[in-house]
């Protein structure tokens, strides 16, 4: 990957919260019965730092949106065990609604404008990949600054620490397909850490993540 990066800071009020690093959900209780198959609806995920998609995955450079599809599908058929359909669409293809996490935070959740014949349904837009750089402090060395009154350059190099990591952020929900109720709907907000370099098994490393946490305490879950 190309060492000189700049962080590129994306704000969706109702997907980012700072700090947040997991999935936020709401799950109807009454939801129990694990359906037979599953139809998954996404936008087309948007690549924030589009040089990254170029080193890595240079020839998924027309097909990105089907090249995830696929990846997606895979994973959420193998995490569920259930037959797994996706179709990919565009954000415009979707309804936003208006809807409240358990903490409070409100969010707004995708639904499909057309009528869709599933027994499942599951919409995830939008979809936003990005580079995530996080600078962490050093507790211990800050506290030693702190009592010695130092600030020199050294001691302020040592003490915090950066680590990187692709970054995937989503708003999802799922609805009955012959009722069209809501089942449950929340947000992914996922990473996949690297050390020197960034590559396409961080990309499919997310996509298990974000598929782990689509599922979680749902009845997909095995």
């Amino acid at each position: 990957m190309k060492k000189n990066v700049l962080l590129v800071l994306f704000t969706l009020s109702f997907l980012f919260f700072t700090g947040c690093a997991s999935s936020k959900q709401v799950i109807d209780p009454s939801w129990v019965a694990k359906p037979s198959t599953v139809t998954v609806l996404i936008a087309e995920p948007y690549v924030i730092n589009i040089d990254d998609l170029v080193d890595d995955l240079p020839n998924e450079l027309q097909t990105f949106p089907h090249w995830f599809s696929g990846k997606l599908g895979v994973a959420y058929s193998n995490l569920s065990r259930v037959k797994t359909n996706v179709r990919v669409m565009t954000e415009k293809d979707f309804i936003l609604d208006k809807a409240t996490l358990s903490n409070g935070k409100n969010i707004v959740v995708p639904r499909p404008k057309e009528v869709v014949d599933a027994e499942l349904i599951l919409c995830i837009s939008p979809i936003r990949t990005s580079r995530f750089i996080e600078e962490r402090m050093n507790a211990n060395a800050n506290a030693n600054a702190n009592a010695t009154n130092l600030a020199s350059d050294l001691s302020s190099s040592n003490s915090s620490s950066t680590s990187e990591s692709l970054r995937y952020e989503a708003s999802y929900a799922y609805y009955d397909g012959k009722k069209g109720t809501n089942l449950g709907y929340g947000i992914v907000d996922v990473r996949s850490g690297f050390s020197f370099y960034m590559d396409a098994s961080n990309w499919e490393e997310n996509i298990m993540n974000m598929v782990e946490d689509l599922i979680k305490k749902t009845p997909l879950e095995k």
